[in-house]
Order: structure tokens, then C-alpha cells, then sequence
């Protein structure tokens, strides 16, 4: 029997940002945790369970207690092929009582479109404990069919994954071997399932290790997960205004998969690059204009800008935009909400001659009451700081 077979996890509910799909994995480098005190089914990590979610099919590998601390662990030393966590699972134990697999499965952020071509790709590496050594990892895309499955801890034969490794026994302990294919989808899978689909019989061993014989088991870490579509176009994001001091993220969200392939340049220099992420941060001083380079591994390169361009309007005159005067009309008091916060600020009322009425300065704390102490009639509110200033009109009416 597997030393990973007793851990037990459920599958908890993910939503995914709205927006353009690029990883159309949730939780792809398994780095979103659901902790527990103990190793239960209440614990989980997010987007990933077992075929049935009452079963287990992976073993978290964790810098956070109770779970096993990474790089260090009773399976061996291993460091993430990306981010802080990774997970063991098991892709064949002959020796097993009924056999043995684990098939770790995620529920996809969209279905796959029919006639799309799509990338694949995982990570594996052989645990220091294990001790057999398989060639047959392989990835499914699959659809609603899978909520039939009973039994998920035999090898599942009759599934025809998509994407299945093609270069021979992995034996490493130490390097992380990628998983990788392209298919083009029938539509409609939303799920991904990572195992091994051949049966014990078919599936290429070697021993690497004999401190555990006479059991014949291969369990492995996994890490670093996508699945994208071969055509995903480059995106640097929309062209924005911003003032002097300010800083604006360009590109899409941090994602596995998509990070490697994305180098950013800031012309005009266009050969070195000065980020390799899907998104980053930048503060530019002038207007400025940023290229991404994006070039998966599975298809060719393209390209996107973006231009970051610069109001004359101050960041405080923008804030005012959005300051809420009521009520209007009103019977000489009003209340000022939705202003900046620790900003020292003037109102000023006057006529529409420009004859003022009254002044008054105070220090913001984002909502502030105003006796007027005016006549009946239209006034104008002039609401300033020297950082900026707005006018609204106001209608005293007693």
C-alpha cells in the first residue's frame, strides 16, 4: 500500500477573475491552500480534488503546518519548479491491493471551445522515495462523463488523454521533466486530469530505488500546470492617462505558463528587455510606450504596446470628480461625502457674479457638514486645495 494513500482532501469552490482566459487552470502551481488543522477532508487545495472528491489524489507538499515542509520532507529534498508549493501524487503501484492510482483533477475556469487548439503542459519529478520509474504521464481534457466514474483508483484505460509523454522512462529525482502535447478540443471539456491511463502491464518501468521493494510504486511531485490556446494573442493592455507620480499595471495577471513566455521592453530601447512576466507594475515620468514579446512554447511569437500617456489634471482634481454633494436642493446645510482623505480643504460660496458669501477651511476626513448661512438662490460651491479644485452648483430653497 502507498505511504500516500491515507491523506484524504475535498474539492473547494473557485471562481476565476473575469476578463480573457490565458491558463485556463485554476490554481495551477497549487500555491492557493486551504489549511486545516488536520489532515482531513475540511483541508484542500483550491480547484484540485480527485476524480471523485472523496477520494484522495495528491499530497501536499507545504511550507505552512501541519503538511510537509518544502524543500525538506520524509519523501526526499525537492525545490518547486515554480512558486512555493507542489504536489505528491501516485501513477502506479502494481504491488498495491486493487492496484493503485491517483488522478489529480481540476475543474477548468471555462469549457474548451469546439475546433480550438490548445496547449498542454505539467511538471513531474521522482520523488527520492519512490521506487519505480514510469514513461506514461499523460493529461485529459474531459467533460461532465468523468461526474460518472465510481471507481478512480484503477487504472482508467478505457480514457484516451490527449497529451501523453513520448521520450521514454523518467527516471530524475532531482530535475523537473516537462509533460507536453497539443490537441485540438471537441468542445465543451471542463475538466483536466493528470495520471497515467495505460494499464499496469503496458506501462515502461525501471527500479530506482530498492529501500521500498517489494513494492513497485511510483509516486511523483507535479508542479506548474497550463493549458492554453495555441493562438492566445500577446496583450499589453489598453493605452491609459495617468499623472506625474502615479504607476499603472500593464499586461495580464501573473499566471503559470504565460510568465516565461512574456518579455517586456520600453522603447525605444527594444533589445534588452526589462521584465520577463505577463504584467508588471511601471511608473513612467514622460509619456512612454512598453512592448511584450510573447512566445509560447507551442507556437510562434507576436507582439503588443501600450502607450501610457499624461493628464494635466492632478490626481486630487480627479478624486473632487467624484465627491457626492446632498442634499441639492436644500435648506441651506449640505454634506460632502466621498472626499480625499488627511487633505487640507477650502469652500467657498458664492453668487454667480462671483460675490462671496462665505469661506471656510477644514481638514478632510473623507465627509464634512456645511452651514451655508445664505439667502434663497443658485449658488456656486467651490470646493480647492492646493493640490486642485471643483466647482458644483448648489440650489439653497428653504
Amino acid at each position: 500500500m502507498s505511504y500516500l494513500n491515507n491523506i484524504t482532501f475535498c474539492f473547494l469552490l473557485y471562481s476565476s477573475a473575469s476578463g480573457q482566459v490565458a491558463n485556463y487552470i485554476i490554481n495551477p502551481g497549487f500555491e492557493d491552500v486551504a489549511y486545516s488543522s488536520t489532515l482531513s477532508p475540511s483541508g484542500g487545495i483550491v480547484g484540485w480534488a480527485g476524480i471523485d472528491s472523496t477520494q484522495s489524489a495528491f499530497l501536499y507538499f507545504s511550507n505552512g503546518a501541519p503538511f510537509y515542509n518544502l524543500p525538506n520532507s520524509s519523501f526526499g529534498f525537492q525545490l518547486p519548479k515554480e512558486g512555493n508549493n507542489i504536489v505528491g501524487s501516485t501513477f502506479f503501484c502494481s504491488t498495491c491491493t486493487g492496484s493503485l492510482r491517483w488522478y489529480p483533477r481540476n475543474r477548468l475556469k471555462m469549457h474548451l471551445t469546439s475546433g480550438k487548439k490548445y496547449c498542454g503542459r505539467f511538471y513531474v519529478v521522482n520523488t527520492n522515495n519512490t521506487s519505480t520509474a514510469i514513461e506514461s504521464f499523460a493529461m485529459l481534457a474531459g467533460t461532465v462523463a468523468l461526474d460518472t466514474i465510481k471507481h478512480c483508483k484503477v487504472p482508467l484505460t478505457y480514457l484516451a488523454p490527449q497529451i501523453e509523454y513520448q521520450s521514454g522512462i523518467v527516471t530524475d529525482t532531482l530535475n523537473w521533466t516537462p509533460i507536453s502535447g497539443t490537441f485540438v478540443a471537441a468542445g465543451n471539456e471542463k475538466y483536466v486530469v493528470l495520471g497515467n491511463f495505460r494499464s499496469d502491464v503496458t506501462t515502461q518501468t525501471t527500479v530506482i530505488n530498492t529501500t521500498h521493494l517489494p513494492t513497485l510504486i511510483n509516486d511523483v511531485y507535479i508542479d506548474a500546470v497550463s493549458l492554453v490556446e495555441e493562438d492566445l494573442s500577446a496583450f499589453a493592455g489598453n493605452d491609459t492617462n495617468i499623472v506625474v507620480g502615479d504607476s499603472v499595471f500593464i499586461g495580464r495577471q501573473a499566471d503559470v505558463g504565460i510568465d516565461y513566455a512574456c518579455q517586456w521592453f520600453q522603447l525605444p530601447n527594444d533589445t534588452i528587455p526589462i521584465d520577463t512576466v505577463a504584467g508588471l507594475w511601471v511608473k513612467p515620468t514622460t509619456k512612454t510606450t512598453y512592448v511584450v514579446k510573447q512566445q509560447l512554447w507551442c507556437s510562434g511569437v507576436k507582439w503588443d504596446t501600450v502607450t501610457i500617456h499624461f493628464n494635466t489634471v492632478s490626481t486630487f482634481e480627479e478624486k473632487l470628480r467624484h465627491v457626492k454633494l446632498s442634499p441639492n436642493p436644500n435648506g441651506g446645510k449640505i454634506i460632502l461625502s466621498g472626499l480625499p482623505d488627511h487633505e487640507t480643504i477650502r469652500l467657498s460660496v458664492t453668487d454667480v457674479s462671483g460675490r462671496v458669501f462665505r469661506s471656510v477651511a477644514f481638514q478632510s476626513a473623507g465627509s464634512y457638514t456645511a452651514e451655508l448661512e445664505v439667502p434663497d438662490g443658485i449658488y456656486l460651491l467651490r470646493i480647492e486645495s492646493r493640490s486642485g479644485s471643483t466647482v458644483r452648483k448648489v440650489v439653497v430653497q428653504r
